[in-house]
């Protein structure tokens, strides 16, 4: 009987050891197909939420995002002042980010045919730096949850 027990508790050690879940799905943005606010274009950008490493189930967690939108009137390299980024802070509203001392106003976004790269944030936006894809598909397809 102790060999059975033995015998099981390694298969299922093995199996959970098996399942390795990414850390953290990809920062993603979608490119929409007509501007907003006043301006001519418009991304949404996906903030990838913390995840859950390592599943002792047979399956991984839901990929969940952070959505936040983001208008501008230029491509390529685009300073924080010229654009409008919307995030959802408190509540069920969105708006822009604040913009609390002179280097958030120094960051940058730069927008290519591939990517959206945000530079320069610090404090509690900090985790929004980072290389987002451009994805050609829309999110409704990319099977995640969205917090929006």
């Amino acid at each position: 009987m102790k060999k059975i027990i033995l015998l099981m508790s390694m298969l299922l050690g093995l199996i959970g050891c098996g399942i390795n879940c990414p850390e953290k799905p990809l920062k993603r943005a979608f490119m929409h197909q007509s501007g907003g606010m006043g301006m001519q274009y418009y991304f949404t950008l996906y903030l990838p939420m913390e995840g859950n490493s390592h599943s002792a189930t047979f399956k991984c967690p839901k990929q969940e995002y952070q959505v936040t939108h983001v208008y501008t009137d230029d491509l390529g390299s685009v300073k924080r002042d010229n654009l409008i980024w919307k995030i959802r802070l408190y509540g069920n509203e969105y708006r822009p980010i604040p913009e609390m001392d002179v280097a958030q106003r120094q960051s940058t976004l730069i927008f290519t045919n591939k990517d959206v790269i945000v530079q320069g944030l610090t404090g509690d936006f900090e985790a929004y730096n980072g290389t987002y894809k451009i994805e050609v598909t829309s999110p409704d397809s990319w099977g995640i949850d969205l917090v929006d």
